[in-house]
């Protein structure tokens, strides 16, 4: 079974980062570039919500991580019919 740490999942991250070549704010830079949008009207409030709601939406990715470890210990300690062990937890 996999064990999931806090350096196994910070590294998975920049595997990610590394395999693609899109940066998670570009979106927010182009739209900053662009003098009459939403951002530039909006103000500083509208920027802080969207640049948090731009990060957060990364995390997205590691809890799906952390729920398939957890629905494969689930399936194991079905199958196996055995208790499991408290450091697979």
């Amino acid at each position: 079974m996999a064990q999931y740490t806090p350096e196994t999942l910070a590294q998975h991250r920049r595997n990610r980062h590394q395999e693609t070549s899109e940066d998670i704010f570009d979106n927010i830079r182009t739209r900053l570039e662009n003098p009459s949008g939403k951002m530039r009207k909006l103000g500083t409030d509208y920027f802080t919500y969207t640049f948090l709601d731009t990060i957060v939406d990364q995390y997205y990715e590691v809890l799906e991580m952390i729920n398939d470890a957890i629905e494969k210990t689930g399936d194991e300690l079905i199958i196996s019919g055995q208790p499991l062990r408290l450091k697979n937890i």
